[in-house]
């Protein structure tokens, strides 16, 4: 089908929402800076819920931390007139952007074109260290 269909929320998509985690920005590039093509972050989803490995982690996360407990903890300190902010508080987005990199990472090694995005980081870096040392690059630029 030309678009996803699903039975509904899950259980960890709905913690995620509740407590608003965004994933875009960590889907964007891969590990060293290069940018995905839509058919490579394709893959990269597909291998994720196949591996499951966000999913296990994330239901880790999940047993130890309530989601709406969590918000109202928030929500009673900023009442307070502390300056608390989400994303680092009781290190809840750095627990799941740890296991959202582990996954990628694990998907990311497995794409069927990983040796090519190894290239392209691999062509990037060493026009990076022309451009230090005021030389053309010695790879042709990629259009982004």
């Amino acid at each position: 089908m030309p678009m996803k269909v699903a039975d509904g929320i899950t259980p960890e998509r709905q913690f995620l929402i509740d407590i608003e985690f965004d994933s875009r920005p960590t889907f964007a590039k891969a590990k060293g800076g290069i940018d995905y093509t839509p058919e490579e972050r394709s893959e990269l989803f597909r291998l994720m819920g196949e591996q499951q490995i966000f999913r296990d982690e994330l239901r880790r996360i999940m047993s130890n931390v309530d989601a709406q407990k969590w918000r109202d903890a928030i929500k009673a300190h900023r009442e307070e007139g502390h300056s608390i902010d989400a994303q680092v508080y009781a290190d809840l987005y750095y627990e799941v952007n740890r296991a959202l990199r582990w996954a990628k990472d694990e998907a990311e090694s497995a794409l069927s074109n990983a040796d090519e995005i190894q290239e392209r980081r691999y062509r990037m870096d060493y026009n990076e260290v022309d451009q230090r040392r005021g030389l053309e690059p010695t790879f042709p630029l990629q259009n982004r």
